[in-house]
């Protein structure tokens, strides 16, 4: 079993506008209103490939409800927390050339008694060999060494974890050595405190300090880039694939969903992490918060190319 844990989802309310003007009256087209959050999109992907996962979080009122609503409509299975507050809504307003603009609320304050409940329902659906994708922010109320003090829940009861957080809540998870990581180019500077341009083997190597701290394996996306990925034995590079972009919106979740479903298919690493770029590039491609279509993923899997780099340990 694949779980996800969104402990900010949101109500991702996407728009298209011809060219969004500061300071003036904007009109929306082609509004559309979808369940979000980086877990709910994981969950979002296992299910365009064919797959199964239970999504989990907080989820509050109106637009809680409207989440789970759709997350049902979808097929997707699904047991939240509901909360005393409403769930945040987001918007996406994407231009006519491609451009995005995001608009976030920062969630709604989570009590103690809510964290209580959602911790036992994680603990309760630990098992063996079962898969827990813990990603996205913080919301307020919720401290930030949650997502370390979960992981090392569900490993207890010999559970496997994926992270996909950045900050404090990505600092405090990592002592717990997460069996997968993904954070972004970004993230991974920001993390050693780096503000300079990197070569791809200087990025690799401070990724590999990082596989050296217990991580199991790792994924580095760097956008139109490409992606690094290493295990204890291999780093591997792939480009990024070329597609037309129409929304950058959840395509770092599309590609935990791919490699998380390919997990526990108990796919080879080099096939899982090449669907995962696969479904990055066709979210990319994908306009709006909908998972992309499984035959553009198939498409794309062919042109995937996996380049090994030598580092320096």
């Amino acid at each position: 079993m694949i779980i996800t844990i969104t402990l900010n989802p949101a109500l991702d309310k996407t728009a298209q506008i011809e060219s969004l003007k500061i300071g003036a009256l904007n009109r929306l087209d082609n509004v559309i209103n979808d369940p979000g959050g980086k877990g709910v999109n994981v969950s979002k992907m296992i299910k365009a490939l064919g797959g199964k996962s239970l999504a989990t979080g907080f989820a509050g009122a109106k637009s809680g409800e409207e989440i789970i609503e759709k997350l049902n409509d979808l097929g997707i299975d699904n047991d939240f927390v509901k909360t005393h507050l409403p769930t945040r809504t987001n918007l996406k307003i994407i231009d006519a050339n491609g451009a995005l603009t995001e608009i976030n609320e920062p969630g709604a304050f989570i009590n103690e008694n809510e964290i209580s409940a959602l911790t036992d329902k994680v603990i309760a659906l630990a098992a063996p060999d079962n898969i827990f994708v813990f990603s996205g922010s913080i919301p307020k109320g919720v401290p930030t060494d949650i997502y370390a003090k979960l992981i090392n829940a569900v490993r207890k009861k010999g559970a496997i974890s994926f992270l996909d957080a950045d900050g404090e809540a990505f600092r405090a998870a990592l002592k717990e050595k997460p069996d997968f990581i993904k954070p972004n180019l970004y993230e991974l500077k920001q993390f050693f405190g780096v503000d300079k341009d990197l070569t791809l083997k200087e990025t690799a190597a401070l990724c590999r300090e990082i596989i050296k701290t217990g991580v199991k394996a790792m994924a580095l996306t760097m956008g139109a880039d490409g992606a690094l990925f290493l295990c204890e034995s291999e780093v591997l590079f792939a480009r990024g694939l070329k597609v037309q972009v129409r929304s950058t919106v959840g395509a770092g979740d599309s590609f935990v969903g791919a490699y998380a479903y390919a997990f526990g298919q108990k796919t080879s690493w080099k096939k899982a992490v090449s669907l995962a770029m696969a479904a990055s590039a066709a979210a990319a491609a994908t306009q709006g918060v909908k998972a992309p279509d499984k035959g553009l993923v198939l498409e794309l899997l062919e042109q995937v190319e996996l380049k090994k780099i030598e580092t320096e340990d």
